[in-house]
């Protein structure tokens, strides 16, 4: 099986002309907390799910998706609509880099 599975798997390049896109590693985890910050504060505002997709508006599956942690359905528009219906915003400022 494990061979098979090796001969079978699409290359990156494979899987570029199909349209993935691939994030890395710091974006998603940047992407992943502000899921996490967001969840928290549905909750503390006692609101449901069900609740927040009418208000995005969105399918309550995605929200459960995203939650969840599942990565492919993170986004920074999708979060940041969300962020909205809770009255929130993301905000992110350029700073320097250490030297």
């Amino acid at each position: 099986m494990r061979e098979v599975y090796q001969r079978d798997k699409p290359s990156i390049e494979d899987l570029l002309s199909n349209g993935a896109r691939f994030a890395s590693l710091g974006e998603v985890l940047v992407l992943r907390q502000l899921a996490d910050d967001l969840r928290r504060e549905r909750e503390s505002q006692g609101i449901t799910l069900e609740r927040l997709a009418e208000q995005v508006p969105c399918e309550t599956n995605w929200l459960a998706s995203i939650e969840s942690g599942q990565v492919g359905e993170l986004t920074f528009g999708g979060l940041c609509r969300i962020a909205q219906a809770l009255g929130k915003r993301i905000a992110w400022k350029l700073e320097e880099t250490a030297a």
